[in-house]
């Protein structure tokens, strides 16, 4: 019995593969699960450099406010131009795949294999079994005082 359970538990800590349209896919390490969310954090920021690499993000926000049809087509022409080549480089990264190999898929099925790497690798458990463990720690170190009198 003993045997099995220990069976059992190595066998949950072993990666999922998936592979979907020849491309395999699999869970990572969570130190590089960190790394990609920062990455798709700061996707936005990212493309709007490699969009308007002249410019710095303030004057590109400030012209987006202020966006006559002008910029509105540029935008639109450097987004499709760049936004997918940024995504594709980040996807062949993470997913240890060459970038020919994603360029070959449809975008119906790029987004399949996207979709895929984020459920295996989906850590909103952990980061909510996480926060349970923290916030009564937090809430007993700051404890928020009561606001106005306490007359009845």
């Amino acid at each position: 019995m003993l045997f099995n359970r220990k069976k059992g538990s190595v066998n949950l800590s072993l990666p999922k593969n998936k592979t979907i349209h020849g491309i395999e896919v699999s869970k990572v390490p969570v130190g590089k699960y960190i790394a990609s969310m920062q990455d798709v954090q700061d996707l936005p920021k990212t493309i709007m450099e490699k969009c308007f690499p002249d410019e710095d993000l303030q004057t590109v926000i400030n012209r987006a406010k202020a966006a006559d049809s002008g910029f509105v087509l540029d935008l639109i022409s450097k987004l499709l131009v760049n936004a997918p080549e940024i995504i594709i480089d980040l996807a062949s990264q993470y997913l240890s795949v060459e970038k020919e190999e994603l360029l070959a898929l449809s975008p119906s099925e790029l987004l399949d294999v996207l979709e895929t790497w984020w459920e295996l690798n989906d850590l909103s458990d952990f980061f909510g079994r996480v926060w349970k463990k923290i916030k009564p720690m937090l809430a007993s170190q700051f404890q928020i005082q009561e606001l106005g009198s306490n007359d009845g």
